[in-house]
C-alpha cells in the first residue's frame, strides 16, 4: 500500500499497517500500527506509538521547511537510519545515527556520529558486551564541581584500574619535580606533586629537608641533590626521615650529585638511603 508524499502542517493523521512505501514529508515508515502523525511548520511528532522506521531522514521538502525535526515521544521505536533527529523520552534502538539529539532516552546504538553527547544527571553509559543478558558495564562520573576534561591517548591498550593488580607492558615513568636552586633554611617537599624530585644546593649554609607535606604510606621515589659548584653546602633532615646509621652527610665535592632513595612507611616515618657523590 502506498500513500505517496504527504506534506503536513498542523494536521493529524492516524493509520494502521502503513507499509514501507508510505512517505510523510520526507521520511518513510514501515510496519507501523496505530501511527499518529502530527506536524507543524517546524517539527513532526509521533506520540504513544510502537514504530519501526527505515531510512528516517528529515529534510527540506519545499522552499518552505514544513518539517525540520522528528520527535519520538512516549513510544518504543526501532530505527534503521536516523538523520537530523530529536528523540525524547523514548526507548529506542538505533542502527545508524547522525546529527541526532537524544534526550531523556534509553537508547541502544549500533553506530552513531555525534558532535556532542551529554549524559544528564541521572544517566550513565552502559555496555552490554558479547552476551545479551542482565549484566552490563556502566561508565559513570563523580558529580563535577567545575568543567573537567579526560583525554584518551592516541594509542591502543587496556585501561588500568586502581583496584586491580597490573602487569604493564611498557615502562611507567614519574615526572621529576624540579625545585631548582634552593636557599639555606627549610625546604618542604610536597609529596602529592610527584614521586621524584631534584634540587640544587646554595653556596654554603645548611638546607634542611623538612618532613614532607602530604606524606602517605606506600609512596616511594628518589631525590637528586646537586652540590653547589663554588662552595659546598650541608643537608639536614626532619624527624620523619629515617636512615640506617643516623642522618648521613651529602658529599661536599663541588658539583657532585647525591641521591636519596626513599619509601614512606607511614605519616610519621620515611625509610631512606643516601647515595653520595654519584658523579665524581
Amino acid at each position: 500500500m502506498a500513500y505517496g508524499i504527504i506534506k503536513v502542517d498542523n494536521v493529524i493523521f492516524t493509520y494502521n499497517a502503513v507499509d514501507a512505501t508510505t512517505t510523510f514529508s520526507g521520511f518513510y515508515a514501515s510496519t507501523t500500527n496505530n501511527l499518529t502523525l502530527s506536524g507543524t511548520a517546524t517539527a513532526a511528532t509521533f506520540t504513544g506509538t510502537t514504530a519501526n522506521f527505515t531510512n528516517v531522514n528529515v529534510q527540506n521538502i519545499s522552499s518552505t521547511t514544513l518539517l525540520s525535526g522528528l520527535a519520538i515521544t512516549g513510544g518504543t521505536a526501532g530505527f534503521t537510519t536516523v538523520t537530523g533527529t530529536t528523540v525524547t523520552g523514548t526507548t529506542a534502538n538505533f542502527v545508524t545515527v547522525s546529527g541526532t539529539t537524544v534526550t531523556g532516552t534509553t537508547a541502544n546504538f549500533v553506530s552513531g556520529v555525534f558532535t556532542n553527547l551529554e549524559i544528564t544527571t541521572s544517566g550513565s553509559l552502559s555496555f552490554e558486551g558479547a552476551t545479551a543478558d542482565n549484566f552490563e558495564t556502566f561508565l559513570n562520573v563523580v558529580d563535577p564541581t567545575v568543567d573537567r576534561t579526560i583525554t584518551l591517548p592516541d594509542a591502543t591498550g587496556t585501561v588500568a584500574l586502581l583496584s586491580l593488580a597490573q602487569s604493564f607492558s611498557a615502562a611507567q615513568r614519574g615526572t621529576v619535580s624540579a625545585l631548582g636552586a634552593v636557599t639555606s633554611g627549610t625546604t618542604t617537599l610536597d609529596f602529592s606533586t610527584s614521586n621524584n624530585f631534584s634540587l640544587s644546593l646554595p653556596a654554603s649554609g645548611t638546607v634542611t629537608l623538612a618532613n614532607p607535606s602530604n606524606q602517605i604510606a606506600g609512596q616511594s621515589g628518589a631525590i637528586a641533590i646537586t652540590q653547589n659548584a663554588t662552595t659546598a653546602a650541608l643537608v639536614a633532615y626532619g624527624s620523619n626521615w629515617k636512615f640506617q646509621s643516623g642522618a648521613p652527610s651529602v658529599s661536599t665535592t663541588l658539583s657532585s650529585v647525591n641521591v636519596i632513595a626513599y619509601y614512606v612507611e607511614s605519616s610519621s616515618r620515611i625509610t631512606a638511603q643516601l647515595l653520595t657523590n654519584t658523579i665524581s
